[in-house]
């Protein structure tokens, strides 16, 4: 796990991520290891989606069929959590194994944004698409401008959780930078939902003792080839009858976020007690 934690806060490319996942997976030695991807629907998101199958699903997931593995996979707008669906996933995985050893679920959560140079320097929440430029994440824009729909009040409510508005830190420029805050609606959402997947992993006991990896990420949709941030790690061990959760990475709060460049990446630390 601690190559996991390495990777926390800082740009990588996908396969590094999804190779590093895979390692971790196969160091803990659980008998089966199952796997679910939530993403939002734009087709930006490709990238991140075939370098997971490739370098994790591929290696570390039992065959659905022959030569075939998959993971279970939510794509909506927005990369929103769908209460339950976690507990599905995990049943689909309760194979024969895990009933007397306990299994392994890595449920990886993919926001997103945009990323092209305007005069040298990055510019977060467009994309060009298709030779004109376009707002991306989409869901998320349209959230931050005002937009209204089903799909924007279930992220509303994800970035008003426990009473924080969000939106309004993210909307003032003295709490997050204007430069900075499509990136920053990305971690924040990134995290939030994945939170929303471990207190719903707590509200059901397993279908066979689980160890669960839930891993909000950030993907880069660059003009060249993506790359990604993972955000943070939250465990629950629910390996026996009391479940055990740990959260490590940044928070949900954006207006801790700082950007930093290291060695040409990006990196986004945490700045306790803003």
């Amino acid at each position: 796990m601690k190559a996991i934690l390495d990777l926390i806060g800082r740009e990588w490319s996908l396969e590094q991520v999804s190779k590093t996942l895979a390692e971790a997976a196969k160091e803990s030695q659980m008998s089966v290891i199952g796997a679910m991807h939530i993403i939002c629907a734009d087709e930006s998101e490709f990238e991140v989606c075939e370098a997971f199958q490739k370098n994790f699903v591929y290696s570390m997931l039992p065959e659905l069929k022959d030569a075939r593995a998959a993971a279970f996979t939510l794509s909506n707008l927005g990369a929103r959590y769908d209460p339950g669906a976690v507990h599905v996933a995990e049943h689909h995985y309760a194979l024969g194994e895990s009933t007397e050893t306990p299994k392994l679920m890595v449920i990886k959560v993919n926001g997103h944004v945009g990323i092209k140079m305007v005069d040298g320097l990055e510019s977060f929440g467009t994309l060009e698409r298709y030779g004109l430029d376009s707002a991306c994440c989409g869901a998320l824009h349209a959230m931050m401008g005002g937009a209204q729909g089903p799909f924007v009040s279930e992220l509303k409510n994800a970035f008003n959780k426990d009473g924080i508005d969000r939106l309004a830190i993210l909307d003032d420029p003295a709490q997050v930078p204007p430069a900075s805050r499509s990136l920053f609606v990305a971690v924040s959402s990134a995290i939030l939902q994945a939170e929303a997947v471990a207190d719903d992993i707590l509200s059901k006991s397993p279908a066979s003792p689980t160890l669960f990896w839930v891993l909000p990420c950030v993907t880069c949709n660059r003009p060249g080839e993506d790359t990604e941030i993972v955000c943070g790690l939250i465990q629950v061990d629910y390996r026996k009858a009391t479940a055990e959760r740990r959260q490590m990475g940044l928070g949900n709060t954006p207006s801790k976020y700082r950007l930093e460049q290291v060695d040409k990446a990006m990196r986004i630390r945490e700045e306790k007690g803003a």
